[in-house]
């Protein structure tokens, strides 16, 4: 496996990892005053919109260093459409939650928390990771690019 995507798989790691420990740490403290809810929210926004940003430029980054495949025109076209409809899906869930409720801030601030049930939640339980794989696997299949595919899988 090549070593730049041995780097992105744990940069994906590493992501989830920190969002998910920032989370469940909001849990165990929420007898916290406001105060403390909102200075470790504020570092959580800072932390991981870091380590996201680290992420989606390695991911760029991947596109022009992993080898490609030949494909077929079909499949690169069913790989754009999987980009277009991944990139949709990402903003569409992005406007209707807005930065904190993308963020986690359920999880900070319970009392401010609403049950979102339209756009793709009804069918989807979190459509911006939804949204994340599809591209993906998009680029994957148009550029052929294997790499993504693995990528997607973590």
């Amino acid at each position: 496996m090549n070593a730049y995507l041995i780097t992105s798989i744990f940069l994906a790691c590493l992501v989830t990892w920190s969002h998910g420990r920032a989370l469940k740490t909001a849990l165990v403290h929420q007898s916290n005053s406001e105060l403390e809810r909102k200075k470790a929210w504020n570092r959580h926004l800072v932390t991981n919109g870091i380590l996201w940003l680290v992420l989606f430029a390695d991911v760029l980054a991947l596109q022009f260093i992993l080898p490609r495949q030949d494909i077929q025109p079909l499949t690169r076209l069913l790989g754009l459409i999987m980009i277009l409809g991944g990139v949709a899906l990402v903003a569409w869930t992005r406007i209707i939650l807005g930065r904190d409720q993308a963020m986690g801030n359920r999880f900070y601030f319970p009392h401010t928390t609403r049950k979102v049930l339209v756009g793709p939640f009804p069918f989807v339980r979190n459509p911006m990771y939804d949204g994340f794989i599809l591209i993906l696997v998009g680029l994957g299949l148009s550029l052929g690019i294997y790499g993504d595919l693995v990528l997607a899988g973590v």
